[in-house]
């Protein structure tokens, strides 16, 4: 999902309101076939975070993209997060 809105961004000239499609992930160590390796895993699959100016046409860009299924908040359009929530997220 985060590639196709990345690419959607390039293609409709969006760059200048929508700046980064983040993937929440945190590191784990995996024991497989007795060996250790550290891999990534999503904190929330499903769910991706957007930083954008939200104006008619990001928000187009972005609900419009193939494979967007839903959004988190009320109603149509979705509830910003504080930058202490997404830190908070990311720093997971």
């Amino acid at each position: 999902m985060r590639h196709a809105i990345e690419q959607r961004i390039e293609t409709m000239g969006m760059t200048d309101r929508i700046f980064d499609v983040i993937v929440p992930t945190e590191s784990e160590i995996e024991i497989k076939d007795g060996k250790r390796r550290e891999v990534e895993r999503r904190v929330f699959p499903g769910y991706i975070l957007v930083e954008m100016i939200m104006d008619e046409d990001s928000w187009y860009v972005v609900r419009n993209t193939p494979g967007v299924t839903g959004f988190v908040g009320m109603g149509n359009e979705p509830t910003p997060l504080r930058p202490d929530e997404v830190k908070a997220i990311i720093d997971r």
